[in-house]
């Protein structure tokens, strides 16, 4: 390790190669490996100015950041037969194209992270896991998922700058944290096999604008598409709870609708959008915090017979200009209705229990009937409503 060894040939009786053996060797150009070798250790050739290398047929695992900060490594072949790449083995390299071998089956984390240059990459069949953060921070331009992949690891596409195009395989069960963050994705449709859509995985996916959810998807997660261009979106019947920011800042999603079974809408689910008109199934019993603050183009809501309670804020500076409470909701949270300057009539349920503060604060209402069942009211709930006529508390 930190030599000025320029070029290198190895005898046929060599086996393997140790941890950080050529390490620091920021002369060494060239290297021919021969037939016999079946292990590159950990850190091996790293940061050494190697521009191509082809592995023996004998090789069969190459260790952790083998290859890593190679500045000048363009070039790589990896033969049939190599089972196993540790992680980083490759990250930071100027290499242009991989195709996996068929013998691989797990592609260890960060294998490829930071190769600036990688726009061509060929996943084989047999490959069951992408690890976290693969392929991130390349130029990877379009990725076909073999049949037989099963999960793809948080960050593992992440801040591909040039990939527009994914297809994803019947199979797959699980997308990462992360997974296609700040990617140029366009379109992506989901398999049948995806349950759970994990925090983050397609969020600031600023040229989104067609996702198809599938049948069988029971939770999309925090902030899941946030910051993406969709413009329409038809929740499968098996979405059981849409967490936090899942669509918030979707500029351009007018249209949602929404499925029964749907429980549980979360905190800013589609805050900031340009949604029109919702309609909330019976089964949605909680709606979160600021849900659908700031939709300014939100003229029309529905809200469902099994609502028990509204969120705080949660339709906080939208356009409704009438809502209509049905008889479960027992709770209208903080702030739930404030800042809507063209709400001006509003049919509050005999079953309603609690106002929250500046729940209605800056409306445009005239005329108001607090039911009997109501015992608090908070602080400024109907504070600044200039418009705000009459009155009548029944008892």
């Amino acid at each position: 390790a930190n030599t000025k060894i320029q070029s290198i040939v190895l005898p046929s009786t060599i086996n393997e190669i140790g941890e950080s053996a050529f390490k620091d060797c920021s002369e060494l150009t060239n290297i021919t490996l021969n037939e016999g070798i079946t292990k590159i250790g950990s850190g091996a050739f790293a940061n050494t100015k190697i521009q191509s290398i082809v592995l023996p047929s004998t090789i069969n695992e190459i260790g952790w950041f083998a290859f890593k900060d190679c500045s000048e490594l363009t070039n790589i072949t990896l033969n049939e037969g190599i089972t196993k790449i540790g992680r980083g083995a490759f990250a930071n390299t100027k290499i242009h194209a991989i195709k996996l071998p068929n013998t691989i089956k797990i592609l260890s984390s960060e294998t490829f992270e930071d190769c600036s240059e990688l726009r061509n990459v060929v996943l084989n069949e047999g490959l069951i896991e992408i690890q976290d953060s693969a392929f991130s921070n390349t130029k990877i331009q379009s990725i076909i998922f073999p049949s037989t992949i099963t999960s793809v690891g948080m960050r593992a596409f992440s801040n591909c700058s040039k990939l527009t195009n994914v297809i994803l395989n019947e199979g797959l069960t699980e997308i990462g944290y992360g997974a296609f963050i700040n990617t140029k994705i366009q379109s992506i449709t989901l398999p049948s096999t995806i349950k759970m859509l994990l925090k983050e995985a397609f969020k600031d996916c600023s040229e989104l604008t067609n996702i198809t959810l599938n049948e069988g998807l029971t939770v999309i997660g925090n902030g899941a598409f946030i910051n993406t261009k969709i413009q329409s979106i038809t929740l499968p019947s098996t979405i059981k709870e849409i967490d936090e920011s899942a669509f918030m800042g979707c500029l351009e999603l007018t249209n949602v609708t929404l499925n029964q079974g749907l429980t549980h809408i979360g905190y800013q689910a589609f805050a900031n959008t340009k949604i029109q008109t919702i309609k909330l199934p019976n089964t949605v019993e909680t709606l979160g915090n600021n849900a659908f603050e700031g939709c300014s183009e939100l003229t029309y809501v529905i809200l469902n017979g099994g609502l028990i309670s509204i969120g705080s804020e949660a339709f906080k500076s939208t356009g409704l200009t009438a809502v209509v409470l049905p008889e479960t909701i027992e709770l209208i949270g903080s702030g739930a209705f404030e800042n809507c300057s063209k709400l001006e009539h509003l049919l509050l349920n005999d079953k309603l229990i609690q106002i929250g503060r500046e729940a209605f604060a800056r409306t445009g209402l005239k005329d108001l009937i607090i039911p009997e069942t109501v015992n608090i009211i908070g602080d400024g709930a109907f504070k600044e409503c200039w418009k705000l006529a009459n009155v009548y508390c029944k008892v």
